[in-house]
């Protein structure tokens, strides 16, 4: 059973991979260009909960099968250290504001 830790790094790496894909900046041009030409897989690209489902699988997958390979965490942790960069500029943002 994989452990609580594990769990949690495997949901914000999801939640990383998934804000990239539908949100970032830096995939706009190629997400635009999908939604142009492919209506269905547009919507996809765009909407968080729709895409989330298809990239869950991987994280846990490499969390549940290989889950004392050293490269495997230092790719959840990544992705979970910028997941959390991510949220905390955003509180910090609002904070400033007010």
């Amino acid at each position: 059973m994989p452990s609580a830790l594990l769990i949690i790094l495997i949901g914000l790496s999801t939640y990383r991979v998934t804000r990239l894909v539908t949100a970032d900046r830096i995939l706009q041009t190629p997400r635009a260009w999908i939604v142009r030409r492919y209506r269905r897989l547009g919507y996809l690209v765009t909407c968080d909960w729709c895409f989330s489902i298809w990239v869950a699988p991987g994280p846990v997958a490499l969390g549940v099968l290989w889950p004392e390979n050293r490269l495997v965490w230092a790719v959840l942790i990544g992705l979970s250290a910028s997941a959390l960069t991510g949220m905390l500029s955003l509180v910090e943002a609002r904070l400033d504001r007010d």
